[in-house]
């Protein structure tokens, strides 16, 4: 559902954090997993989905 809301390339950056439990200190160990695996540069016009296991990025298709 969210992917529809949120089509990649619709926004410079989306980062989806899908946490549990849903705590602050979760969050914040999210984040920084996120912050070590990516320069800002990598998540132009992406789609980021980061969960307690992984972090996967879906860019938009360049087109041209």
């Amino acid at each position: 559902m969210g992917l529809k809301l949120c089509p990649v390339g619709s926004h410079t950056r989306v980062v989806r954090l899908r946490v549990w439990p849903t705590t602050i200190e979760q969050t914040e160990a999210a984040l920084e997993r996120l912050l070590e695996f990516a320069e800002d540069g990598d998540l132009v016009a992406s789609l980021v989905i980061v969960d307690d296991q992984r972090i996967r990025i879906r860019r938009a298709a360049r087109h041209g």
